[in-house]
């Protein structure tokens, strides 16, 4: 009975009455499906795909065309062993890498900034990496600043095939600032930061890093203040400086107390073979694809819906498996939604 009444939703019941949104000119399609117990989180899973969790625990995976959300027996999933690294911060993820540092991670919990932005006022005192031989490097902050991330990024910002470490950096007096760690023989180093934002508890979200604007150098992209009013900054690094290449106001890629930081994403959309980035608008209410390609922003779509709040991750995925990617996330009215793309690459 479940399964039929969830296939005669996914035909039905998007957003109310119609089952599809109106192809828009830039070629991508909008659905929706509301949820009975709402959506908590959306993630993917190497074997289900993308998957979406409700408010009771239950699973359900993402399918289309139409777009179908379908349960998922919960001995069907599972779900991938807890990291036991030493001093792991409540709620932070080990990052795994392939180069030179082989895994990174946040560590030493504290209270001494108690900002809260993820629901909670521990923070990292620390950040450990592992190097490609198994040693371990742990690199402990003073006691003016933490950082305040869950995440590890491990990416090549300079595009010399050696991997550093991105994340963010909260001082007490300045706020946030987004912080670039190089791994070498002596360890662990500060490589570069942008400015502090300049206030005490104001912070920034990272997006990703990736090559935005087409010349083949990586472009590193955040939201700075995404709770009051924020905008999308793009950096590079280049010979020790975090260089702001352009900045746009009017996003949000987090909700305050939320432990999920990836409300935006960068992939590949528009078939242009240059990256561009999904970022929902400052009162999270639509979701904007951008393109940067030759260093000015341009909106490549953006979706038209008010009932409801981006609240999960942005996940690109091929959820109708055509070959193009596709995005899935969740709103605060109990929706999953599917932006699919029908853009032929060039």
């Amino acid at each position: 009975m479940t399964t039929l009444r969830y296939l005669a939703l996914g035909i039905a019941a998007v957003l109310g009455s119609a089952a599809t949104a109106p192809a828009g000119p830039a070629g991508y399609q909008l659905q929706g499906l509301y949820l009975d117990h709402g959506v908590a989180r959306v993630f993917s899973d190497r074997k289900w795909g993308v998957l979406v969790e409700d408010r009771r625990g239950g699973l359900h995976r993402v399918l289309g065309w139409p777009l179908m959300v379908l349960p998922l027996g919960a001995t069907r999933y599972t779900p991938p062993a807890p990291a036991l690294e030493p001093d792991l911060v409540p709620g932070a993820r080990v990052a795994r890498g392939h180069r030179n540092i082989r895994a990174a991670y946040l560590a030493r919990p504290t209270e001494r900034y108690r900002h809260g932005v993820f629901g909670s006022t521990v923070e990292a005192g620390a950040l450990v990496a592992v190097d490609a031989v198994g040693t371990v490097h742990t690199l402990e902050l003073a006691a003016d600043a933490v950082f305040e991330d869950r995440d590890a990024r491990i990416v090549d910002v300079d595009g010399d095939r050696r991997d550093e470490i991105v994340v963010v950096k909260a001082y007490a007096d300045r706020g946030a600032a987004l912080a670039v760690y190089r791994l070498d023989r002596a360890g662990l180093a500060l490589a570069a930061e942008t400015p502090p934002i300049g206030r005490p508890q104001r912070w920034l979200n990272p997006i990703g890093v990736a090559d935005l604007d087409g010349d083949g150098r990586p472009g590193l992209a955040l939201v700075e203040t995404p709770h009051i009013g924020g905008s999308i900054v793009v950096y590079r690094y280049e010979r020790g400086v975090l260089r702001e290449l352009a900045r746009r106001p009017g996003y949000s890629n987090h909700a305050m107390g939320s432990p999920y930081q990836g409300l935006a994403t960068i992939a590949h959309f528009d078939g242009d073979g240059v990256a561009d980035l999904v970022v929902p608008t400052a009162d999270r209410r639509a979701l904007e694809v951008l393109s940067f390609k030759g260093g000015a922003f341009r909106t490549l779509y953006k979706t038209d819906y008010t009932l409801g709040e981006v609240v999960t991750d942005v996940i690109a995925a091929d959820i109708d498996r055509d070959e193009r990617l596709d995005l899935a996330f969740g709103l605060s009215n109990r929706a999953v939604m599917v932006v699919f793309n029908r853009i032929a690459a060039e």
